[in-house]
């Protein structure tokens, strides 16, 4: 019996299953009630789904009869159904209103979600498939879609390592897994550092030129935090990105603003610096084996740009012009804060407040 069907079974006198998202609502339209989502509901889900996908994949690489894009390439794409939805909902619900559990979870099941994907395109007999569709792709009628499609489904094996064997593919395994970890890692050392900062403002000076509802925001952000003044600014975008558009204190504009950009970089227990030179040199390992000179020569051969020579020729055309323009608005806004009565050279901190000034 088929695990989507299966999933749905409850005997005639059990009670409606509690967990959301291992019901029908992933179908083509639905969504799953965020209100009775619960931390612990999303690693059964999601472990049930990508049992589910394994089968879906088996049963495409196992087929008995000769390899065709309808019955390989088809039942590919759209293979993963539930694990697709059901991921975007994790991934949503992660990024936009996590929590502790949550970020535990993420930690838990990023190099699991690499393993699965990294079983699907190391499985020989599915890849043996899609390569027999490819090689015969000339004669086999297929519309500019299909040929899109099979060319992009062939490209993703190969650049995922279904070519290599043994000991290569085994450690290729590894780095992907690895690469997950410290995405995973670098992610959440930045969000808590963004959840550990607090500029508590105490009076009417530390609020100048604060409008009325980022002052309510600010205030339900104290609320928020152990703190004993009535309003604090946080890392927050909706909080940080207008306190530095209108806040009239220079001197609070550039603590946050140091706070802000200095996120992962502070040497602490959540700094990335030594995540960075591992993914860098997990990064160049992993190009190497499939047999690019970079791993930004990997990322792009697939791309419009196509190499990175292409992207610093942009660059190099661009930058001139772009350095050009960034320089007026510079003069412009010290011009504003000139006519303010301060004579200052804009810095980070100053470019939102005075460019607002300069709008207004």
């Amino acid at each position: 019996r088929p695990l989507r069907e299966t999933l749905h079974m409850t005997a005639p006198d059990s009670p409606t299953p509690t967990n959301e998202l291992l019901g029908t609502w992933f179908s083509e339209r639905d969504l799953p009630d965020f209100t009775k989502l619960e931390p612990g509901h999303f690693a059964p889900a999601l472990e049930a789904a990508m049992a589910e996908h394994l089968a879906e994949i088996e049963a495409i690489a196992g087929a008995s009869a000769a390899a065709t894009f309808a019955n390989t390439i088809e039942p590919l794409e759209r293979a993963g159904l539930r694990l697709s939805r059901t991921a975007s909902v994790f991934w949503i619900m992660a990024s936009a209103d996590t929590n502790p559990a949550l970020q535990e979870l993420e930690r838990d099941l990023s190099p699991k979600f690499a393993a699965h994907f990294d079983k699907i395109t190391t499985n020989r007999p599915l890849f043996e498939r899609v390569e027999t569709v490819w090689n015969a792709r000339d004669g086999a009628g297929l519309t500019d879609e299909q040929a899109r499609v099979l060319e992009r489904t062939y490209e993703s094996f190969v650049r995922s390592g279904a070519q290599l064997e043994g000991a290569e593919r085994e450690r290729m395994s590894a780095i992907k897994k690895r690469l997950a970890e410290l995405g995973t890692a670098f992610s959440q050392n930045v969000l808590a550092d963004e959840a550990a900062f607090m500029l508590p403002l105490h009076d009417e000076a530390d609020l100048a030129g604060l409008p009325d509802g980022l002052r309510q925001a600010m205030a339900a952000a104290a609320a928020e935090r152990d703190t004993d003044a009535p309003y604090v600014v946080t890392l927050s975008r909706s909080l940080i990105e207008p306190f530095l558009m209108f806040s009239e204190r220079r001197d609070l504009r550039e603590k946050a603003y140091a706070a802000w950009i200095s996120r992962g970089d502070n040497g602490n227990g959540t700094d990335n610096n030594a995540i960075i030179a591992e993914t860098l040199a997990l990064r160049k390992e992993f190009a190497d084996m499939l047999g690019f000179s970079t791993y930004a020569d990997y990322r792009l051969a697939n791309t419009m740009a196509e190499s990175p020579a292409n992207v610093n020729e942009l660059l190099e055309t661009v930058w001139p012009h772009a350095v050009g323009r960034a320089l007026e608005e510079r003069d412009s806004l010290e011009a504003e804060a000139r006519r303010a009565g301060q004579n200052i050279e804009i810095e980070g901190w100053d470019w939102r407040y005075w460019a607002e000034r300069v709008r207004r």
